[in-house]
């Protein structure tokens, strides 16, 4: 397990990277909850289109627009893509409706499950170590999402709404996809904005809610176009990360993400929050702190899978 004091340049930077994407995406709940429109696919559909154009724009000063043919050279790189984009933005979508009506601090849920997703994921497929440390901070997890989700009020009605697990289980698969398959972030952020932009616009065409593709918020032009950046920025330093960290290191970092949702969900945005949910949160933070101490012990792991093809 690395430890940040004593890792290497790469690494270093691989960490601060995701700290950075993460401090970025969190804070993007509240630049989103400015915009003056109430219709989360109108907004959504600006995200993709002024992420799509800037990225573009990126992609084209540095020179980077001819490395996109690599990304479909075969059909197993089409396919997996393909599938990053479909994640990626329908994650964005489920986030962007907890915005539009007032669900921030649910959105936030969703986040803190991720982690645990994502860092099962390492241990079972990807062969990363489980140690004591690592195990406690599972299990903590665990029991704050059990206190989260407890049922509130009549007995055995558990209360999770369709966004907390979609936006769980879609960030976790990403992050897992591009592990496995890395691409450079500012070629692979193009790829993923143009197919979603691609496919939600035949999606609204066809379902008749995009009327206008250039927009309908509300919103002047200058905002629109900061979605554009806003989303491009903490993407390009995700993908980045995911190729110098593990991926539990990288997943306890996104608990980064949602604790900035959630604060800005009370104290900024005024949502309410029962006393479990605090509780719950507070048990998570407690495996985070876990984690973090356990990275700076020198540790024997309690299970260790040998990789794909090798004898354990």
């Amino acid at each position: 397990m690395t430890n940040p004091a004593q890792a290497n340049p790469s690494q270093r930077a691989g960490i601060y990277a995701c700290v950075a994407a993460r401090i970025l995406w969190g804070g993007t709940a509240w630049y989103m909850a400015q915009s003056h429109s109430h219709d989360a696919f109108s907004l959504f559909y600006q995200r993709l289109l002024w992420a799509f154009a800037f990225c573009f724009l990126l992609s084209a000063a540095s020179g980077a627009l001819a490395d996109v043919r690599r990304l479909v050279a075969t059909r197993q790189a089409l396919a997996v893509n393909l599938l990053a984009a479909a994640l990626i933005s329908t994650n964005w979508f489920a986030v962007f409706w907890c915005i539009m009506h007032h669900h921030v601090v649910e959105a936030s849920f969703g986040f803190f499950i991720a982690p645990m997703l994502t860092t099962l994921l390492g241990l079972l497929v990807l062969r990363e170590p489980l140690t004591t440390w690592t195990a406690s901070a599972l299990l903590l997890c665990l029991g704050g999402v059990l206190v989260m989700f407890a049922p509130a009020g009549q007995a055995g009605a558990w209360h999770a709404p369709w966004q907390v697990p979609l936006i769980a289980v879609t960030s976790t698969v990403y992050a897992f996809l591009r592990k496995r398959h890395p691409v450079p972030p500012m070629v692979g952020n193009l790829f993923e904005t143009g197919a979603a932009l691609v496919t939600w616009t035949v999606i609204g065409c066809s379902a008749g809610i995009l009327a206008n593709p250039l927009g309908e918020t509300g919103d002047p032009l200058w905002y629109e176009a900061g979605i554009g950046v806003v989303t491009t920025v903490p993407m390009l330093l995700y993908v980045y990360s995911l190729r110098r960290t593990s991926l539990s290191l990288n997943a306890y970092l996104q608990y980064i993400t949602p604790t900035v949702m959630f604060v800005l969900g009370m104290l900024v945005l005024g949502e309410a929050v029962v006393p479990a949910k605090l509780a719950g949160f507070a048990l998570i933070w407690m495996a985070i702190v876990s984690y973090l101490v356990g990275m700076r012990r020198v540790q024997t792991p309690i299970l260790a899978m040998a990789p794909r093809g090798q004898k354990a």
